[in-house]
């Protein structure tokens, strides 16, 4: 046994977050958009597991070009010389703890596994039950826990009268921590020093600081000789204390303010804590409310410079310094930062600095507007343009376009710079409350804050859609936001239960990862009644991108920031829809989804979109990688930003516990909606996917556009070509296109002067426009896109 002191290095090492030194025989694998992979790194010839493909490329002479990352839990694969930044060693996991169990020493293989798979609840000796359907019937197996470490817990089939040989992975994360009390109780004995104090450490290395303090005060408690342990106890007190304050800080990050506030105000006045963290604490408290209390007294200035006007130039100003402090936060006090550098210059005319501060309100920050008349024009033109874009009535539209070509503020210029800064157009309707029930004594379930259900009326029928908003969600506010698919025979609410966790009544929030972290999670019914599969159809697209139009409309996306997701047939829909559409996402996250139909012939479009592809290595018959290894080949290659995730032993399943991986792939600052490209080098084939960025094609030729239900029999499975660019001379070059008539829509985000004319160029024809300055498609655009971040400013259609 080893002696008690062995505990001190090991929790001093583990709580000051230093691995010790040792066998490295785990990389560090930093990719070059920042995301850091550990574990065993080997490099192999590619994904595809067809034997003959796999056989072809071991010989092909083009060497090992995938990296693949085995953390034991799961292997991830990357596209080696494109991806990879660095790698450094490291040491592998201290904390392993292993339990006896009856491991079969023959019996059936468990190759793959259905998507109906279902599992037990681990009894005390870290065994369950799984039961999964075969082509022969239902069958169960008995698992065992045979090791657990802060990474993974291995299971492997146990000795029964029907014994299974399977080797297979659950992350400890996914471990509840009454689950892993019952199992630590039983198979480690209390009066076992060494044991218990291995089971605190594997809570530290975990970064489950709670369960690490919980279980070493019992250890204390029962070994009270162990005169070193209380000092350990104070340091991991601390290392819990400083996750509490990183914990208030991605809530503020997230736009949780209030709540940030509230947990740092806390924190300060909990006692034992190390000085240095309060002062952190405390210093961000500071700098919250100094920003506050900042942005209060500039407007407070605004009112006193506005009343100093000349009579007449205040007009309708000092009411729009009352909607200015009504949508004062912490998200918006940015739009005052050229006022509050230069907005008690007495060297600047006093017109110049209140046209500062209203113009940076209206236009953004940084906008150096100092026109007064502009400004005030701009005040009459925001209220037109907010009307516009919420107005259904075409009389009306057309009136308020006369109204705009009259003000000194309708400029392209001014109103692409507004648009951006307005609130959604749509108002959300009223939450649904329950009905109280005079027969229910118990209390009724309230609707969680920020829940609704739509259903919106489109021109391809009725659109039903889920969406959950954030805690403390603000309309003046760009929220990342998730569309996520649903597998088949489920419902949106699934997916806004798996993305968003569940209700807490006494938080009154949601408790997931996507609430916590700030995202709005949209989750459209893309599927029918009764539908058996994704079917590739035209219509399922619209069902999700109406739906995500209309959120745009409604709540405040980030259009720079949506992301696709979805779950096993969900997952296949995701995929093909990411790749049909790809100038609007910022990545796509396939959970269980398959490469079939179009995605096989879209290669060309998903250069343009991240993916994160995610699944069990068992899931299904043939394995993932036999039926989709040779579509994500395709990935791995220079200019693809593409990881693909099997997790050991698993099946179709839906992976909550690699939900923390998601996020921080989904943080990096390259999963980001790109700038709109000069130079569009795409593949269509279907109807409707044919809008890409800044060329719409009208109608596909027959020659390509190919059914989804006559897939299977088409007579030519070819994509059409699209290449498409902006030259330097301010001209468009469209060299291919499948189809005869073209729409080209312009902004100066393209790299286009719109002020001198703009030459276009396709098959032989030749077109000069010249922009004369209307914002009519500017704000028609806006209110069909609901994309007010980029708005095009003209179209010009071929022929």
């Amino acid at each position: 046994m080893r002696k008690p002191s062995s505990f001190l290095f090991w929790a001093i090492v583990f709580v000051c977050g230093v691995l010790p030194r040792g066998v490295h025989a785990e990389k560090a694998v930093k990719l070059r958009n920042g995301f850091v992979l550990r574990g065993t790194a080997t490099q192999i010839p590619g994904l595809d597991q067809n034997s003959f493909s796999a056989a072809g490329k071991a010989n092909d002479g083009t060497g090992l070009p995938v990296l693949m990352v085995d953390d034991g839990l799961k292997r991830s694969y990357v596209h080696a010389r494109s991806m990879v930044d660095s790698a450094s060693d490291v040491a592998d996991l201290v904390r392993r703890i292993p339990f006896w169990q009856p491991i079969a020493r023959s019996g059936n293989d468990v190759a793959s596994l259905s998507a109906d798979t279902s599992v037990e609840p681990f009894n005390e000796f870290g065994r369950r039950y799984v039961y999964t359907n075969t082509p022969r019937g239902s069958i169960q197996i008995l698992q065992g826990m045979t090791e657990i470490n802060a990474r993974y817990a291995e299971l492997r089939g146990l000795q029964t009268k029907i014994s299974y040989n399977w080797d297979s992975r659950i992350s400890s994360d996914s471990l509840s921590e009454e689950e892993l009390k019952r199992i630590f109780l039983k198979g480690i004995p209390r009066d076992d020093l060494d044991g218990r104090l291995d089971v605190v450490n594997f809570y530290i290395e975990s970064e489950r600081f709670k369960e690490a303090r919980i279980e070493l005060a019992d250890v204390i408690r029962d070994f009270p000789a162990a005169d070193q342990l209380p000092a350990q106890f104070q340091a991991l007190t601390q290392r819990e204390a400083r996750n509490i304050l990183d914990e208030a800080l991605i809530r503020r990050d997230a736009g949780q303010y209030q709540l940030a506030l509230t947990m740092l105000n806390n924190f300060v006045q909990v006692d034992g804590i190390a000085k240095v963290t309060l002062l952190e604490a405390q210093d961000r408290i500071d700098e919250l409310t100094k920003r506050a209390n900042n942005a209060k007294s500039m407007l407070a200035r605004l009112r006193e410079q506005i009343a100093s006007l000349p009579p007449g130039q205040e007009t309708g100003l000092a009411d729009f310094v009352k909607i200015m402090d009504a949508e004062l936060t912490f998200d918006t006090m940015n739009r005052l930062s050229d006022y509050e550098r230069l907005g008690a210059d007495e060297g600047i005319p006093l017109e110049n600095r209140v046209a500062l501060a209203i113009g940076g309100w209206l236009l953004g920050g940084g906008s150096g507007e100092q026109n007064l008349a502009v400004v005030r024009s701009l005040v009459i033109v925001r209220q037109l343009v907010s009307e516009y874009l919420g107005d259904s009535d075409t009389l009306r539209r057309e009136a308020i376009l006369k109204i705009l070509d009259d003000e000194e503020g309708a400029q392209p210029e001014y109103v692409a710079k507004l648009l951006a800064t307005l609130p959604p157009p749509l108002l959300l309707p009223e939450p649904d409350q329950p009905t109280p029930d005079p027969a229910v004594v118990e209390p009724q379930v309230e609707s969680p804050p920020g829940y609704y259900e739509l259903t919106i009326d489109t021109v391809r029928g009725p659109v039903t859609y889920s969406i959950q908003l954030p805690p403390e969600y603000h309309p003046l506010r760009r929220y990342p936001t998730m569309v996520a698919l649903h597998p088949i025979g489920a419902s949106g609410v699934s997916e806004i239960a798996w993305w968003c966790g569940g209700y807490n009544p006494q938080l009154q929030m949601r408790t997931g990862q996507a609430a916590r972290q700030g995202y709005i999670v949209v989750a459209p019914v893309w599927a029918r009644p009764g539908q058996p599969s994704y079917e590739h159809t035209p219509i399922e697209h619209h069902r999700v991108l109406a739906a995500l139009r209309d959120a745009m409309r409604r709540v405040s996306i980030d259009s720079d920031r949506v992301y696709l997701s979805g779950h096993l047939a969900g997952g296949t829909a995701a995929w093909d829809i990411a790749l049909a559409h790809p100038d609007l996402w910022a990545g796509l996250i396939s959970i269980g989804g398959d490469a079939t139909r179009y995605v096989l012939h879209y290669g060309a479009n998903a250069k343009y979109v991240p993916i994160y592809y995610l699944t069990g290595e068992m899931a299904g018959a043939p394995s993932p990688l036999f039926r989709n290894g040779a579509q994500l080949d395709d990935y791995m290659k220079p200019g693809f930003d593409a990881m693909v995730v099997l997790y050991r032993g698993r099946g179709d399943e839906l992976f909550y516990e690699d939900i923390h991986n998601i996020f921080d792939w989904l943080r990096l600052s390259s999963h980001r909606r790109p700038t709109i490209p000069k130079d569009i080098q795409a593949a269509t084939m279907r109807e409707g996917d044919q809008f890409f960025w800044w060329l719409e094609l009208s109608q596909l030729l027959d020659t390509v556009a190919v059914n989804p239900v006559l897939f299977e029999h088409a007579e030519r499975l070819r994509a059409g070509q699209i290449d498409a660019k902006v030259m330097a001379d301010n001209a468009i070059q469209i060299s291919q296109a499948p189809s005869n008539s073209l729409d080209i829509l312009l902004t100066p985000e393209m790299g286009l002067d719109l002020n001198n004319p703009v030459v276009i160029r396709s098959g032989g024809r030749r077109k000069n426009f010249q922009f004369e300055g209307s914002i009519a498609y500017m704000l028609e655009d806006a209110r069909q896109r609901a994309d007010r971040q980029h708005v095009f400013w003209a179209k010009v259609s071929l022929p």
